[in-house]
């Protein structure tokens, strides 16, 4: 009997475990189609803006999709707007409007693992690393903003020499912060996946 219960144990904390880093590193991103399903905008120009799709070239090797979008004050700074885990450059239309008043540009960068063939998510250094490797192909004043993983993100760029500002909406702390919003957001507890997850994270 206390051999099934064990083995029905590790088989739960390994199975959960697997799930959770494959949810994590995988994540369902918002979608142009669940925007068009809403009646939300599904590009800067559904919202008046005059705006073109680019690629990053990682130093992995990724190409990253971009929307780089005009802005409105030729002497503003660039603005570098990064999305939550699970979200998209859609998810960052509804203050696009906002932004670009103020912006010689604003750009909407897709993180990795949201969207096909841009690897697995890290759930922040390697997306930190990409972040870098967009801020060194930028001249002028940049400001950084994030939501939740973006923040994070964002966050462990703040010192760019040209970042002039940081906007943060709701920051990750770390991965193992990251994994315990993640099981939250499904109504499940933190412990012990949470935990097990971030030792299996890259």
């Amino acid at each position: 009997m206390w051999v099934l219960l064990v083995t029905a144990g590790l088989a739960w904390l390994v199975l959960g475990t697997w799930g959770l880093v494959r949810l994590a590193t995988r994540p369902p991103a918002v979608s142009l189609g669940a925007a068009l399903a809403h009646g939300l905008p599904a590009d800067p120009g559904d919202l008046g803006c005059s705006w073109t799709e680019t690629t990053l070239h990682t130093n992995d090797g990724l190409n990253m999709p971009m929307w780089c979008i005009d802005g409105g004050n030729a002497d503003g700074p660039t603005v570098v707007d990064l999305h939550d885990w699970g979200g998209s450059p859609v998810a960052q239309l509804g203050h696009l409007v906002d932004l670009v008043k103020d912006a010689r540009r604003v750009i909407l960068p897709t993180m990795r693992g949201h969207a096909r063939d841009t690897g697995r998510c890290s759930l922040g250094p390697r997306e930190a690393t990409d972040l870098q490797a967009l801020l060194a192909t930028l001249s002028g004043d940049i400001v950084l903003r994030g939501t939740g993983l973006g923040g994070h993100v964002a966050q462990a760029c703040c010192n760019d020499s040209n970042v002039i500002d940081v906007y943060l909406d709701e920051p990750w702390a770390d991965q193992g912060d990251g994994l315990k919003r993640i099981l939250a957001s499904r109504g499940q507890v933190a412990f012990p996946f949470a935990w097990l997850a971030r030792i299996c994270l890259p």
